[in-house]
């Protein structure tokens, strides 16, 4: 969160976050970001949900693939549900995908299952569409992507706020 703040497009090209810090020199770009990740880590659920017990990867890269997530994501390569005609993906227009980036790292284990059982729960303006998906359903493809999206960046230690610092320094833009 942090490197994403200080520096969003450097981080995930294409975001449409914008660099508020941008004009800033490095130290206070990177002094205010601590900031602002300081005050956003305490507004994190004390209680999140619990992660899904025997999450099905596979069972989610099939829901990933035939209930309409690939409408606005990519799908894999070469990846064909048996249920699905080869000749109406092959007639699929290309369109722009919305990237899904590191899912493993932005989601707390249960809070992607509990996002997708309801998005606009958490994100009523969003285009994330409500799919109708039971938990168990949530939770395999909560497991297939935050296993699409893993990085094989070393870990980050766990970011543990400092519940003082996250009203002292913030700008107003």
């Amino acid at each position: 969160m942090l490197r994403f703040i200080a520096d969003p497009h450097g981080t995930d090209p294409g975001t449409p976050m914008p660099h508020r810090l941008a004009g800033e020199d490095k130290k206070l770009r990177l002094s205010e970001a601590e900031v602002i990740t300081e005050y956003l880590a305490t507004l994190r659920s004390e209680n999140p949900p619990e992660p899904p017990e025997n999450a099905d990867a596979e069972r989610g890269q099939h829901l990933y693939h035939t209930v309409g997530c690939v409408a606005c994501h990519a799908p894999d390569p070469g990846y064909q549900p048996e249920d699905v005609a080869a000749e109406a993906s092959a007639q699929s227009p290309q369109v722009p995908s919305v990237p899904l980036p590191d899912l493993d790292r932005k989601y707390q284990p249960g809070a992607l299952a509990a996002f997708l059982e309801d998005p606009l729960a958490a994100r009523p303006a969003a285009r994330m569409p409500h799919v109708p998906l039971s938990e168990r359903e949530a939770a395999d493809l909560a497991a297939y992507l935050r296993e699409k999206t893993a990085t094989d960046r070393p870990d980050v230690p766990e970011f543990k706020p400092d519940p003082d610092a996250g009203h002292i320094g913030i700008r107003r833009f």
